[in-house]
């Protein structure tokens, strides 16, 4: 197996995965954004829905969920060989295989699809940050990046960081949540 660069998941992410990216992607309980009954409407799918039944998700029913989601990438030729579920939303996922990157990256994005993204997402509107907090987060990204060369103008959200380097942006994300 060859490992690939990880997957980095934030909360924001999420939400902006869940409307198409057109809502603002806000997560905290007092956010404008999507709502969890738009979240479940948009993205759940039957096997999330026990998950998602009640309209709130536990710490365990987010990693039930996410065990779910690996194990259909494991059926499919995708490992998933390091992973950190963050307590306020949003993971770390570290895969490796044989298959060709798109394909992989196919895999991830259909079994995250199936098992996963609402789950995610309504844990994240749950216990995520505010908007706030993400501004802030989002600018010392930002800063890192610069430092390790990449141009990043003022006032991008981190999914912007990311479309401009992913790897950067993720290494950054890692390094400012280092305990």
């Amino acid at each position: 197996m060859r490992p690939r660069i990880p997957w980095w998941v934030t909360t924001a992410m999420l939400a902006a995965a869940c409307t198409g990216g057109s809502v603002p992607a806000s997560t905290g309980p007092a956010d404008d954004g999507p709502s969890v009954a738009e979240i479940i409407a948009l993205e759940g799918t039957e096997a999330q829905a026990p998950y998602l039944a009640d309209g709130k998700v536990t710490p365990a029913e987010r990693e039930a969920a996410f065990l779910a989601m690996a194990a259909c990438m494991e059926d499919r030729g995708v490992e998933i060989v390091d992973y950190d579920l963050r307590p306020r939303g949003g993971e770390r996922i570290e895969v490796a295989s044989e298959l060709p990157d798109d394909e992989e990256d196919r895999v991830v994005r259909e079994c995250r699809h199936e098992y996963y993204l609402a789950v995610a997402a309504v844990y994240a509107r749950q216990y995520g940050p505010t908007a706030e907090e993400e501004a802030r987060e989002a600018e010392r990204i930002a800063e890192c990046m610069r430092e390790r060369g990449v141009d990043v103008p003022d006032g991008l959200t981190f999914e912007e960081m990311n479309d401009l380097d992913p790897f950067q942006a993720g290494m950054c994300y890692e390094a400012i949540h280092e305990p």
